[in-house]
């Protein structure tokens, strides 16, 4: 099955600088140096619902596509991930709160 039009979602997620926002936004809930970037997982997670995904085992689907999704993080690093963000505390902004200003646009 191709996910061609998925990749391009992601493509359009690091363009206007969404998922770089969300890494900085998240950064306080990585472990450790190494490993997932939180931005780029929340960035997957998306990919996969926008591709008719419905739980985080169905990171596998875009997994499987290496060359157009680059490492996906696993289902349990995913899962871990949106833990970490739900109870650590003003990791919960809006989306609108997570881009500077000039990046949401001016709303003219």
């Amino acid at each position: 099955m191709s996910h061609a039009g998925s990749a391009l979602v992601a493509q359009v997620a690091d363009k206007v600088g969404l998922t770089k926002a969300l890494s900085l936004r998240l950064a306080a809930v990585k472990q450790r140096r190494r490993g997932h970037d939180p931005g780029r997982v929340i960035r997957d997670l998306a990919v996969m619902l926008a591709d008719g995904g419905e739980c985080v085992s169905d990171l596998g689907a875009i997994r499987e596509q290496d060359a157009l999704f680059g490492v996906v993080a696993s289902d349990s690093t995913a899962f871990r991930m949106v833990d970490r963000i739900a109870s650590t505390p003003g990791c919960s902004t809006p989306c609108g709160r997570l881009m500077p200003g000039p990046a949401r646009g001016s709303g003219s």
